[in-house]
């Protein structure tokens, strides 16, 4: 064999092993953990986006919903019974939801996730592809090695074949290296695309346009923040849940927008949800068959997101009544420090600790998902899947603040609450548009709804009630009327279908004694 088929060989062993190895460690490599059962009464759904990690303190994205138990509490945290979150994982922090059955019994479901560096056939496939890395460089170095020259020969002959053999040995080391390269780049693409998870393809495979396309549960709105995704299943078209809306509105229907946060959007089916239940109870129990409910109620939104979108968005419904249940998520504004809450700085009552939506991504998108994987992790290139409707912290410094959430809420009181319904009711007569105000319920005996927190949605409520009275807007005074029995409840905040059926049944037995809607 000569010196030329020896550096050949030497090439095609090399990117044959490290191409092995890749393959054989994306085969072996894990993909999500996933766990689910209907058992006793509970439907579980409770999954990772990667059943391994590399270390200790590396994050995943979970992602539960849960249903048929009073309390549901993730690593020990109360939640609600459907959810996600990014959470960064240790050997004692594993997810974990611990779940409180209707007849009071705990449970915990935990996902166990691995750590990569721990296991023994990481180092393995670590070590193929470094050796055989190694093993490519010394067989370059060694053919590179200038031979001993015969007795007599030419200095100068020996000299240009010396030089010439250090140049083919440089030029078997690049060979080398590039096919190393696209060895790692061949196998970074069938790991990320065979078992990586979207944001990982987002990170290192699609395209810029790509990752605009993705389908994202919210969308970035200017003032609002962000409304749901047209996109997703179970919304129509301009991002609210449920089936299309005609627009303009048919001649002779009666439009009933329903606005508020999760409880109104519904931990239910879509078509369980109370506007839901609410246009059919109209419909079939009190005879107005050209009526139709809309529910425009978004995940997290406080009055302040109710308010923007009323002004922004809700007008080109042309509703002839909307609905405003809130109350609940506003009590998180007025858990944080005092200087953030008062109007001294920008955020004038809006939650400091939340994030602000963005649809805006970054870095070069570069074809290799190699020199992607390697700046990312490294910090050169900014993380599309981290930039994709998703949210940035409003980073406003309000100084340090040693209190409690409870001594927050109480020091705090709900002024920006009342601001908010004062500026809705403003908007609603200017448009037109006829105001029905609920009190916000929830279950009064779960653990879950913590002291200062009851307090705070009385106070809201009282604040409701206020308002209301002194600017002649009809009140559903629905919270001490909501059922209380755990079979009701999906978590102590979101109803299930029968609880959002009952919330649908009082609210059409007020519109029709109150005669809100025409007979005609």
């Amino acid at each position: 064999m000569n010196r030329n088929q020896q550096l050949w060989s030497i090439v095609h062993i090399t990117a044959i092993l490290i191409l092995v190895s890749a393959l054989a460690a994306s085969i072996w490599m894990p993909g999500e953990r996933v766990l689910r059962f209907e058992r006793d009464g509970i439907s579980l759904f409770f999954s990772a986006d990667r059943r391994m990690v590399f270390s200790e303190g590396d994050c995943i994205w979970i992602e539960w919903s849960v249903e048929g138990v009073r309390e549901v509490y993730l690593n020990d945290q109360p939640t609600v019974g459907q959810g996600s979150a990014r959470v960064c994982v240790s050997k004692d922090t594993l997810p974990t939801l611990r779940l409180v059955r209707l007849d009071g019994v705990e449970e915990r479901q935990t996902l166990d996730i691995a750590f990569a560096i721990e296991a023994p056939v990481t180092y393995f496939f670590a070590a193929l592809i470094l050796a055989a890395a190694l093993s490519g460089v010394l067989g370059a170095l060694v053919l590179a090695a200038p031979r001993a020259q015969p007795i007599g020969a030419a200095g100068g002959r020996g000299s240009v074949g010396c030089t010439g053999r250090a140049l083919q040995g440089i030029g078997a080391l690049t060979l080398i290296l590039a096919a190393s390269a696209l060895g790692l780049e061949l196998a970074l693409r069938l790991i990320f695309s065979t078992f990586g998870t979207e944001a990982q393809r987002a990170s290192y495979l699609y395209t810029r346009e790509q990752v605009a396309a993705l389908d994202p549960y919210i969308l970035a709105l200017p003032l609002v923040e962000y409304a749901l995704s047209p996109r997703r299943e179970g919304h129509n078209r301009l991002g609210y849940r449920g089936g299309e809306i005609a627009i303009p509105k048919p001649e002779g229907t009666f439009r009933i927008v329903a606005m508020g946060g999760s409880t109104t959007y519904g931990f239910t089916p879509v078509d369980e949800s109370y506007p839901a239940w609410l246009e059919r109870t109209l419909q079939e129990t009190y005879g107005y068959d050209r009526v139709e409910v809309i529910n425009a109620g978004v995940h997290g939104y406080t009055s302040w997101n109710t308010l923007v979108n009323f002004a922004t968005r809700i007008p080109e419904l042309q509703p002839d009544l909307v609905i405003v249940y809130d109350g609940g998520n506003d009590v998180l504004p007025r858990e944080t420090a005092p200087d953030c809450y008062r109007g001294i700085n920008p955020l004038r009552g809006l939650d400091g600790r939340g994030e602000i939506v963005s649809n805006y991504n970054t870095g070069t998108f570069s074809p290799s998902a190699l020199y992607r994987f390697i700046a990312i992790r490294l910090g050169i290139e900014g993380d599309p899947a981290s930039l994709t409707s998703t949210s940035s912290s409003a980073l406003v410094d309000c100084g340090s603040d040693n209190r409690t959430k409870a001594d927050n809420v109480a020091r705090n009181l709900p002024i920006y609450f009342e601001r908010n319904l004062i500026s809705l009711i403003g908007l609603s007569r200017i448009h037109d548009v006829p105001l029905i105000f609920s009190t916000w319920a929830f279950q009064q005996d779960a653990p879950g709804a913590l002291p200062y927190w009851r307090a705070a949605v009385e106070e809201h409520n009282a604040v409701l009630r206020a308002v209301a009275a002194a600017y002649g807007i009809p009140l559903i005074d629905y919270a001490p009327l909501a059922p209380q029995t755990p079979d009701v409840w999906s978590d102590y905040v979101h109803m299930n279908s029968a609880g959002s059926r009952h919330q649908a049944e009082v609210y059409a037995e007020f519109i029709a004694q109150r005669g809100l809607i025409p007979a005609s």
